[in-house]
């Protein structure tokens, strides 16, 4: 069971092509827990997946490469999840306005990768205090 204050965004990849996939541009500020790779295939080449931040939506102009890298081995199985959980010690943050984007930078033979997943929670914050939030007239 996960824990009220824990948030997903999924997202759908198609691991045998190398391209980015972009999440939805957040609205609050959130710290990144994990990223889970949901398997649903096989394939005897690894593939490699990397989330990064957008400091300015839909720019790649001040990106934020691997925020959190994914590797799935060769040879992988159906029905695996590989995660990648952050930590403590070094937290990977998303400030309001920002655009999570999710990289297969090593693209497999074959279509592997079903979803990913990344969880987070929310910065408690005034909407004042986040950088990219302006008042309305």
């Amino acid at each position: 069971m996960i824990p009220a204050d824990i948030k997903e965004i999924r997202v759908a990849v198609d691991s045998h092509t190398a391209a980015d996939y972009v999440l939805p541009t957040l609205t609050r500020g959130i710290k990144i827990l994990e990223a889970i790779a949901i398997v649903n295939g096989t394939d005897a080449t690894a593939c490699v997946m990397s989330l990064d931040k957008r400091i300015l939506a839909g720019s790649d102009t001040g990106r934020v490469s691997g925020l959190l890298t994914i590797t799935l081995p060769a040879a992988d199985k159906n029905g695996k999840l590989y995660y990648k959980k952050t930590s403590d010690a070094a937290p990977k943050l998303a400030n309001a306005g920002d655009q999570l984007v999710l990289a297969v930078t090593t693209a497999s033979t074959a279509d592997k990768v079903g979803d990913v997943v990344v969880r987070y929670v929310e910065i408690t914050d005034l909407s004042a205090n986040e950088q990219d939030c302006v008042a309305s007239a």
